[in-house]
């Protein structure tokens, strides 16, 4: 198998940041509105075609090895022991506060939130890492992924309008990607960082939801929320600093460069 050419990578990249973020704005609506109420209102296509543009890439060209799309190693994940707690703590107290009530709306949030794990996971930890990597070596390669997939989320403000906010989401990105990047290495899979992103993008959503409701919330289950809010909010440097400390074992980085090596 073959590397992926440059040129290739510049127009996944291109398809991927449009359907992302100009695609809505262009066809769907030119009003702004929050990322929430973009998940929450129904199928997003603009989501679903950039996983699309990003899936059908890596089995045409065929690039599904090198990304990541390949079984799982089997190893003691230790890093993922602190997001899956507090993602099903968190459920849990969404769940208890009746948040999941209106099942059609957060239906369609975890749909879209798994486009959005697809889509970023495959275009970030997949395709441009395994690019780079083969271009200008790993660490290069990492540094490049995890500055660019959160700057990248400064360019919601096309469609929230709100650059603070924009540029909040991109420091947790930013942090939160170096432990999605550091499940990749550790597990020679994309599909972990798939599931977790996934899974932790609808949580979020959620407890955003449960915010918002806790004026209709009393005694402990209203307190329940907040501390679990707080650490919903405070999770992502935690995800950075668990990243950090799994992209220093250089057995795994090493067992992750003989992969993309022998796909070549």
């Amino acid at each position: 198998m073959k590397r992926i050419p440059l040129s290739h990578l510049l127009i996944v990249t291109v398809l991927w940041a449009f359907f992302t973020f100009v695609y809505a704005k262009v066809f769907v609506s030119s009003e702004k509105m929050s990322l929430a109420e973009l998940v929450h209102s129904g199928l997003a296509m603009h989501l679903l075609f950039a996983a699309a543009t990003v899936l059908i890439y890596s089995y045409i060209r065929p690039a599904n090895i090198i990304v990541g799309l390949n079984k799982i190693k089997a190893k003691k994940n230790w890093i993922l022991i602190y997001p899956v707690f507090v993602i099903t703590l968190c459920l849990i107290t969404s769940g208890l506060n009746g948040i999941f009530s209106d099942f059609d709306s957060y239906k369609w949030v975890l749909f879209n939130c798994i486009f959005v794990g697809i889509s970023e996971e495959l275009m970030f930890r997949g395709i441009l890492l395994s690019s780079l990597t083969k271009k200008f070596g790993f660490w290069k390669a990492a540094i490049v992924v995890i500055v660019t997939f959160g700057l990248i989320h400064i360019m919601n403000v096309f469609t929230t309008g709100e650059l603070g906010q924009g540029i909040a989401q991109a420091f947790f990105a930013m942090s939160s990607g170096v432990l999605f990047l550091a499940i990749r290495i550790k597990t020679l899979s994309i599909v972990p960082a798939i599931i977790l992103h996934a899974l932790w993008d609808f949580t979020a959503f959620t407890m955003e939801g449960l915010v918002s409701a806790d004026g209709n919330v009393e005694g402990a289950l209203a307190m329940a929320g907040v501390v679990v809010s707080l650490l919903v909010s405070f999770s992502p440097i935690i995800f950075g600093i668990l990243g950090i400390i799994q992209l220093t074992k250089k057995k795994a980085i090493e067992e992750f460069v003989q992969t993309q090596e022998a796909a070549i």
